[in-house]
């Protein structure tokens, strides 16, 4: 079964909507710490100890972003082919208080424990 079928079509417009939006809150954050760090490394100061909470925020930033945008990818994809909202764990349907907290996440909250 999938739960694109039990979402109406205003649900799943309001889930896109907020999936697009985190992508492109995602994208504004990871472009802000590609550019932290290419500023550090264009003055001579990623290595530098004062500059490694920095940088280290900024590499963090990265990595978190980047999974982000993958997760949202990914439930685009779903949402495109018709599984959207099921989790890819149990199978279960993730109710839409979920859905609206968290659009990215594949897995109920039982699963994702």
């Amino acid at each position: 079964m999938t739960t694109t079928a039990a979402l109406s079509t205003e649900e799943l417009a309001e889930l896109r909507s907020l999936l697009q939006q985190v992508r492109a809150e995602n994208e504004a954050d990871l472009e802000r710490a590609r550019a932290t760090l290419a500023d550090l490394s264009a003055n001579g100061l990623l290595t530098e100890p004062s500059m490694r909470e920095v940088s280290m925020g900024a590499e963090y930033l990265i990595d978190d972003a980047t999974g982000i945008i993958a997760r949202v990818d990914a439930a685009l994809a779903r949402m495109d082919a018709g599984q959207f909202g099921t989790c890819t764990s149990c199978g279960q349907q993730i109710p839409l208080g979920r859905l609206r907290l968290r659009p990215y996440q594949p897995t109920c909250v039982a699963c994702s424990s």
